[in-house]
């Protein structure tokens, strides 16, 4: 298939930009740029807030960094040199030479970091594992990493929960509301009262509804229950591990490590299996 060659930055533009086939830019993807490619696309610099959805692989020599209003979404895999504070989607490996920080990833295959490289920060849901140099940092951050568990299913139950969260934040101004309206003694509190009150109730009855829709989505589940989550050098605290709903939250500094599911619990294999690495 022949391969479209761009030798710009892509900058901004009224609407996506969208490449029928393969594409290589031998440039920088800029802030607020947004791509739609029916294909691979390579990018020889960097991605820089900017969003890119493509029906097959993604390549990036240098990094996919900004202020985390970027996004990147392939039906393929994933290589870049680091990734920082973004959300990434793909339906193959996700590949990352040197770090992955404070970002969203999603995938139905496995992440894997380069030998030295390190997961810090942010939440990782991927399919069949996770495997790092490190994961976590000397310094105060949680790392939330979530295996075995469909990502779709991870996606929807992550926008529910979000979307639970606004609510129960709009539930908590009523109720604050009330109390103030039920301390007045003019005329109009009482109507005012009723309409908070049905107000809330309502937003209650939404709660509801989506804490049933995801406990739904979660008994439906495609599980991996051989996924696991590597360090190969050290792990460290706070790190939040999930396999197929069973989750542990390792407040040790230890390496390197192996988590895996048995019997339905997690457990840590802390002797050096020789893995090779896979991150390359």
């Amino acid at each position: 298939m022949k391969i479209e060659l761009i030798t710009d930055d892509i900058r901004p533009a009224g609407s996506a930009v969208k490449y029928d086939g393969n594409v290589e830019i031998v440039g920088t993807v800029k802030s607020g740029a947004r791509l739609e490619v029916d294909g691979d696309i390579g990018i020889f610099g960097n991605v820089e807030d900017a969003e890119i959805l493509a029906t097959g692989n993604v390549m990036i020599d240098g990094g996919f960094l900004g202020t985390g209003r970027g996004r990147i979404a392939c039906h393929g895999s994933f290589k870049a040199r680091f990734v920082q504070g973004q959300r990434l989607e793909a339906g193959g490996d996700i590949k990352i030479a040197k770090g992955l920080i404070s970002s969203t990833v999603f995938t139905s295959s496995r992440v894997l970091i380069g030998k030295a490289g390190g997961i810090v920060g942010g939440e990782i849901h991927a399919f069949r594992g996770v495997e790092a140099g490190s994961l976590g940092s000397p310094r105060p951050v949680t790392t939330v990493i979530e295996v075995g568990i469909d990502p779709a299913v991870s996606m929807r139950i992550d926008e529910l929960e979000r979307e639970a969260m606004t609510l129960a934040s709009k539930r908590i101004r009523y109720i604050k509301d009330l109390t103030f309206v039920a301390g007045q003694a003019d005329a109009g509190s009482e109507e005012t009262m009723k309409d908070l009150t049905a107000a809330s109730s309502a937003v209650q009855a939404e709660l509801v509804s989506l804490g049933e829709e995801i406990m739904k989505l979660r008994g439906a589940s495609e599980f991996a229950k051989d996924a696991t989550v590597i360090a190969r050098e050290m792990s460290y605290p706070p790190l939040d591990i999930s396999i197929c709903f069973s989750k542990i939250v390792n407040e040790s500094e230890t390496g390197p490590v192996v988590f895996r599911l048995m019997d339905e619990r997690i457990i840590l294999d802390t002797w050096n299996l020789g893995w090779q690495d896979n991150g390359k």
